[in-house]
This record gives C-alpha cells, structure tokens and sequence, in this order.
C-alpha cells in the first residue's frame, strides 16, 4: 500500500514483553504516524492512541498487565476514552475471563470470556489465513471488503460478548469472534501488522478515526 498521506497521531504502543512490537512499530511508522515504545505507565505523555500488541499465554500477561498497567489502562481506555487498539492476546485481556492456565480474570472491560477453541480434527494453534465476515456499519472495516482474509495465529478466542455488536466473525471448527468495535475500543484476534494491504488499510482506519465519525 502507497502512503497515500501523512498521518500525524502520535501511538504508544504498550511493550508487556509479549507482543510482536517491531511489526507493529513498523506498520504504524509505513502510515506515517509516530510511535513510542512504552514500557511503563509514566512513558505515556501526550500520545494520542494506545496499541496493545500480544502473542502468549494469557496467564501470564495478565499477573504483568494487572500489577503495571491495569489502572492506566482503564483510566485512559473507559475514562479519558483514548483510542485503543488491541492484537489478539491484546484482545483477549480485556475479557472478563481467560481459561488458558487455569481461570484468570481479565481486565472486564468488554463482557465476554477467553476460551479455548473446539476445532475437532483440526491442529491448533490456529495459523495462517481466513476470512472475516463483518458489521457493514464497521468503522475499523471502511474500504475493506467483507470476507477479506486476515492472518491468525491463536488457539484461545472470544466465543460471544454481551455488551458489543458482533463485528467480525471466523470460523476455525466453530466461529469465534475475530474483531470488535466499541466506541473507542477496537480489537482483532488477527494480526494486522501481517495482514499485508487489508491490514494496513485497518491500522490506517484505525489513525484517522475520531469518536464521533460515522
């Protein structure tokens, strides 16, 4: 994808030592953004939209994530309604619940849980490629056609979700959730720093958005 124009928000793009930070970081500088690589709460200055990127078990970042990041998360995401977007294990913990590892609580900030998905013969993780159907109302999906393919790699995904419309679906030996949009809080359990042109066009839905937009 040409860099059609500059994009001038500046991303924090939160570092919880599970996340695939320099693709991200990569894909988001393409657009013409600029990015910091935060490690803690106090790097966050005066950045405009959060990216939370993650590849792992759940709990394991979630006891990082609880201990440093919990109170800033949800006093930028829930109160000062910052621009959030989270990747895959990014999208996960913000369920109310992840079961990998046991029964963890997860940050609650969308209503629904992190289950292990039921692929009958099929190999888990889940990798590679496969379609999203999605909301046509869907903002992070604007000049994305429906049923585009996206890049997966997870074996845990969100099943249903209570308090938000059911934007993007996939099936994987049953459907999951692969996307949500709720206010300002976007999540994919896709990657789409490898999702080459439809990704792209996503994280640039994703910069040039502003509560508000149809």
């Amino acid at each position: 994808m040409n860099k059609a124009k500059s994009i001038s928000p500046q991303v924090a793009i939160l570092d919880i030592g599970m996340g695939n930070i320099t693709s991200v970081r990569n894909a988001v500088e393409h657009l013409g953004s600029k990015t910091q690589v935060i490690n803690s709460p106090d790097q966050f200055g005066s950045c405009d939209r959060i990216i939370l990127p993650g590849v792992g078990s759940f709990s394991e970042a979630i006891i990082e994530v609880k201990e440093k990041w919990q109170t800033f998360l949800v006093h930028q995401i829930k109160e000062n309604k910052k621009p959030f977007l989270g990747i895959c294990l990014g999208m996960q913990l913000l369920t109310t619940k992840g079961t990998e590892g046991g029964d963890n609580p997860g940050l609650g900030l969308l209503d629904a849980e992190t289950t292990k998905l039921q692929v009958q013969n099929l190999k888990l993780p889940h990798i590679g490629w496969n379609s999203v159907s999605y909301n046509s109302e869907a903002r992070m999906f604007k000049k994305i056609s429906d049923k585009s393919d996206f890049y997966f790699l997870h074996s845990y995904a969100l099943k249903q979700i209570a308090n938000a419309p059911l934007v993007g679906i996939s099936s994987y030996g049953e459907e999951f959730i692969s996307a949500v949009e709720l206010d300002n809080i976007w999540v994919t359990q896709f990657h789409p720093e490898k999702s080459q042109v439809v990704g792209l066009q996503l994280i640039r839905n994703f910069l040039e958005y502003s509560l508000g937009d149809d």
